[in-house]
């Protein structure tokens, strides 16, 4: 059987309440007080009405204030259900904003080691690309007046990598005349277009780049690993308590924007459950909260780092 509807949404007030039964029994109460407000106009209707018998109309006139009642809760619950509805889409949304922030800064972070693992390489390459491009530029002009029978000179990078032209590789070494781009004139947006590596050289550089990064890739994997991933997270969960935050005493309104480790809520009249860090903690007495506990912490979050470290 369901719950009544005040029912509902005084356990949507919760903080363990869900914004998806907060938005659908919010819709039921507005529609509902719609439905009151007939009803109550009807039953005054009917009380006022002399042409009804006495008993009758005592009978209409006490309908009517039990729906005036009624409607008087569900006016008070809407009120708070919208504000606590509110609060929990904001808390949600700062969550993932969060989240993803942290994320793309962890992304990048892994990013920036596998540049500075690269950095040896780089220095050897970066002048080889800078002076292949000048050489380049003198070919061209060199082309344009060299002897009779002699053939014009391909670019050192084009001879090196064994590609039929700036454009194609020869269908001789079995690439069909795929597309290939030049290092020395490549922008960035040609990173993900084919033609980069050359095949016959494609194995040796990668054994080369291991064998010049391997310490620093095995590094970088070993912080990617799930495992340390995990690690890090159960830290971060420790440095959090869970309070009993409350008023001191109630201002009659309440305390908005309390920081905590899901985003921000606020008290009112009713303590609320907060995971809290030592600064949300320290901020949340400033503004003239009162929390209670405090001693239950991650435990669990201990034997999972333990049972991690073992492996």
């Amino acid at each position: 059987m369901a719950k009544p509807l005040l029912d509902r949404i005084a356990a949507d007030l919760k903080p363990t309440g869900r914004i998806a039964d907060c938005r659908r029994d919010l819709a039921e109460a507005e529609q509902e007080r719609a439905e009151v407000s007939a009803k109550i106009v009807d039953a005054e209707r009917r009380a006022s009405d002399p042409s009804i018998a006495d008993a009758d109309a005592r009978l209409s006139r006490q309908q009517a204030d039990d729906w005036q009642f009624h409607a008087r809760r569900l006016d008070r619950g809407i009120l708070e259900l919208r504000q606590a509805l509110a609060e929990k889409e904001a808390a949600e949304q700062s969550a993932e904003r969060l989240n993803e922030f942290a994320d793309a800064a962890s992304e990048r972070d892994a990013l920036v080691e596998r540049w500075r693992e690269l950095g040896a390489w780089w220095d050897a390459i970066a002048p080889l690309l800078h002076d292949t491009a000048e050489n380049d530029r003198r070919l061209a002009r060199v082309n344009n007046h060299r002897p009779a029978g002699e053939q014009r000179l391909a670019s050192a990078e084009i001879v090196a990598r064994g590609a039929l032209n700036d454009s194609y590789w020869p269908n001789s070494i079995g690439m069909n005349g795929e597309p290939f781009t030049r290092l020395t004139v490549m922008r960035l947006p040609f990173f993900g277009k084919p033609g980069i590596m050359w095949p016959a050289a494609a194995d040796s550089i990668a054994r080369h780049l291991a064998d010049q990064v391997g310490a620093g890739l095995a590094a970088s994997a070993l912080a990617r690993a799930p495992q340390t991933i995990a690690a890090a997270k159960l830290r971060e969960a420790q440095r959090f308590t869970r309070y009993e935050v409350l008023q001191a005493c109630y201002r009659g309104h309440p305390v908005m924007n309390v920081k905590h480790r899901d985003g921000a809520a606020a008290v009112g009249n009713k303590p609320v459950m907060l995971w809290m860090d030592a600064g949300q903690a320290s901020a949340a007495e400033k503004l003239g909260l009162v929390l209670k506990g405090g001693a239950e912490r991650l435990e669990r979050s201990h034997k999972q780092l333990d049972a991690i470290g073992a492996q």
